[in-house]
């Protein structure tokens, strides 16, 4: 069974929703109309949708999430940490704290990567900033003494 926004809404409060500014604190509508319907719904039978919009539980079907950890996750990610290998561009994962994210990187033991609170980088480690002969190498590319040899 999809979850609701007001269930998602306990969620990101750590308590119950009840005023339009508790929605508006958890960064949710109270009110709003399907996407697919168009059925006037409340927070109790609206369910955040992957299109973005909420749609009602008639409509949701499989657009919707199982879990409040997993919507909260998707639909909010600025309010998380993302780890990222600098090496490959790959992601090693999505943590609520900053320390729990230079965790991740210490127990990957990654040699450059990046953290990032939504889109702004927070910390960096790239031992190839301002040294291009090294990224070059670093990249598989011959460095500037070697190409003129």
């Amino acid at each position: 069974m999809p979850i609701t926004i007001l269930e998602l809404a306990k969620h990101r409060l750590g308590r119950d929703a009840i005023t339009g500014q508790d929605f508006a604190e958890a960064k949710l509508p109270m009110l709003g109309g399907c996407e697919v319907c168009h059925a006037s719904i409340a927070c109790y039978n609206a369910c955040p949708s992957q299109s973005g919009m909420i749609r009602c539980t008639d409509c949701i079907g499989e657009y919707g999430w199982e879990t409040v950890e997993e919507a909260n996750r998707e639909l909010f990610p600025e309010d998380f940490f993302h780890v990222v290998d600098l090496s490959d561009d790959s992601t090693h994962g999505t943590y609520t704290t900053l320390e729990e994210a230079r965790g991740c990187v210490q127990f990957d033991k990654l040699k450059a990567w990046s953290i990032w609170h939504g889109n702004v980088r927070v910390e960096v480690c790239d031992p190839y900033i301002g040294d291009d002969d090294r990224a070059k190498q670093g990249l598989g590319e011959p460095n500037a003494s070697e190409e003129e040899d």
